[in-house]
């Protein structure tokens, strides 16, 4: 069998916590002793005082799940990053990971019905649990889950049988016993990469644990499973061959209120984000514009304006989507696009590469316009025009960047004349000296 080792750096980081001193003495120590009756002892990967507590979680039966972990029973919903160790009520399971192939259900489950969610049978006749490290097979997937943890950070290594739809999902839904999720955020950085929080309330009445987390292979998808708007799933695809490693570098965070700039840099969703420009070329079928929406929806990017027109070419529709994102989510965008939709082409640009506009309405109170002079010389100013003007409202178009257009706006309102205003979205050509689609369809038919 194959074995494909992805990240050196867990490697060393394993080894850090397993190489025997001189004087070994955690090979005295039974990390499960606790584990069954009333013991409420948590299992998995761990250091003294830190702040990630590794392991499976089991379907919880009753107070003695309180750890999550309970020796008689060998269901996982999946392997949790913080856990509570012999105390008599529940909280905390943060930030759960599961390793799967196929199809499966975003929920926890029942132990009666296998297909009710996530949950896998543990093979505990060939469970290794010791200081630092913790392996067992899951036997509904034929997956080898092995982890260790330093102070804040959890590391998994999870080898897959061969599957073109395996994937890990990152479960914020569960949480332990009473705890319940409040609001939850995840999005991908890049194509390897997926970052979010879980704020929730249990025993802890506002817990908050922000997370980044790293795979060691580029996911050929991420998938976001939201109930009633609040995301709590993500599901990262990948292809993998027999024995294959792929592992998963977690960093947990527990920020309290008062920590300055960490929550601030995931409210701002635009900060240190560029605005990409998509233009997608599509034969006009029904369907067409959700499917491509929901590649955005996936992945948590949020559209600016989108705009829909009939292009140049007879029959081939034109989509131009303006978004905040990073270069490698935007060319993962359109890499999805074209490989899950019926696109003849998809492309991402930079304001710098193309000649943008769009147009505004402004719907203005006409006695408030001829009460006051200075509307008239605000419109004149961003060379906008009246085009209906009646004793009850004027409608002044404004065709422009969408700055000057927002300024304009922006001044009319706050004199108090702005009846009502839209906006076109982003219409736009490139700075090519013909369309892209045009060479694209050249080409094919050469090759036809």
């Amino acid at each position: 069998m194959r074995h494909t080792k992805f990240l050196v750096t867990f490697l060393i980081a394993l080894g850090y916590v397993t190489t025997a001193g001189a004087d070994e003495y955690t090979r005295y120590v039974d990390p499960k002793i606790g584990s069954g009756g009333h013991g409420h002892v948590f299992v998995g990967a761990n250091v003294p005082f830190g702040m990630v507590q590794l392991g499976p979680t089991s379907i919880p039966q009753e107070w003695d799940w309180c750890s999550g972990y309970h020796d008689s029973d060998s269901t996982v919903i999946g392997f949790s990053h913080t856990h509570l160790s012999g105390t008599g009520i529940g909280d905390l399971f943060d930030i759960t990971v599961m390793p799967v192939t196929g199809e499966v259900t975003y929920a926890r489950g029942t132990e009666d019905d296998p297909q009710s969610g996530l949950w896998s049978y543990a093979d505990r006749t060939r469970e290794i649990a010791k200081p630092g490290y913790y392996s067992v097979p899951l036997t509904r997937y034929g997956i080898t889950a092995e982890m260790t943890a330093t102070n804040r950070v959890g590391l998994h290594r999870y080898t897959f049988p061969q599957s073109e739809d395996a994937g890990i999902v990152i479960d914020l839904q569960n949480g332990g016993c009473w705890d319940k999720a409040t609001e939850t955020f995840i999005e991908a950085c890049g194509d390897n990469a997926v970052k979010g929080y879980r704020y929730s309330k249990g025993w802890a009445n506002a817990q908050r644990i922000y997370f980044y987390a790293e795979f060691s292979k580029p996911f050929s998808d991420l998938y976001v499973h939201s109930v009633e708007y609040m995301p709590l799933f993500a599901r990262a695809d990948f292809d993998t061959a027999e024995g294959e490693q792929t592992e998963t570098f977690k960093r947990n965070a527990v920020v309290r209120p008062s920590a300055p700039g960490h929550e601030g840099a995931l409210y701002n969703n635009h900060q240190g984000l560029t605005l990409y420009t998509l233009i997608i070329f599509s034969e006009n079928y029904a369907g067409i514009l959700n499917q491509i929406t929901a590649v955005f929806t996936r992945r948590q990017v949020n559209i600016e304006t989108l705009n829909v027109c009939a292009s140049s070419t007879p029959g081939v529709h034109k989509y131009t989507i303006t978004c905040y994102c990073k270069k490698d989510m935007a060319e993962m965008l359109v890499r999805q696009i074209e490989k899950r939709i019926d696109v003849l082409q998809a492309n991402c640009f930079v304001d710098d590469e193309i000649f943008m506009m769009e147009t505004s309405l402004l719907k203005l109170s006409t006695p408030k316009v001829l009460a006051d002079k200075e509307i008239s010389r605000i419109v004149r100013r961003y060379d906008a025009r009246f085009v209906e003007v009646n004793s009850t409202y004027s409608i002044v178009e404004k065709t422009g960047i969408t700055e000057d257009v927002m300024e304009l706006f922006t001044q009319l309102d706050e004199i108090g004349c702005v009846l009502q205003f839209v906006r076109s979205g982003r219409i736009a050509v490139t700075k090519s000296r013909i369309e892209r689609l045009d060479n694209y369809l050249t080409q094919r038919e050469m090759e036809r």
